[in-house]
């Protein structure tokens, strides 16, 4: 069937943070971003003859709806989120209340590399 469409968020079935298998919050969006680190070599005119990537981040975003069946919110900056089974470090969450709407919630993590990461104590 050509030209399937998705609906919906569909990205990342399982959601781990720290031991608790639920996030906190119905995700509206997912968001994931790749890039890298790049050196350049130039010869004597100026132009660039050389460019090694050497380090590649991956970022993610999430937003959505805080889920109040939880007593509390589970989500730090500083801790890990397991998506799909990768472990990114939360880099931010920014929670937002008004009288008009459910409270929104947005939680940006990154992971580097191979690297290994320490949660923040």
């Amino acid at each position: 069937m050509a030209g399937e469409r998705q609906f919906g968020v569909i990205y990342g079935a399982t959601v781990s943070i720290t031991g608790q298998t639920a996030a906190g919050i119905v995700v509206n969006s997912f968001e994931k971003s790749e890039s890298v680190e790049k050196a350049t070599a130039r010869n004597e005119q100026g132009k660039v003859t050389d460019t090694k990537a050497y380090s590649k981040t991956t970022s993610i975003s999430i937003r959505g709806k805080l889920d109040v069946s939880l007593a509390t919110f589970p989500v730090t900056a500083g801790n890990t989120i397991v998506i799909s089974g990768s472990t990114y470090m939360i880099d931010s969450v920014t929670a937002t209340e008004n009288n008009t709407d459910f409270a929104d919630v947005a939680i940006t993590a990154s992971k580097q590399d191979s690297t290994t990461l320490t949660v923040y104590s």
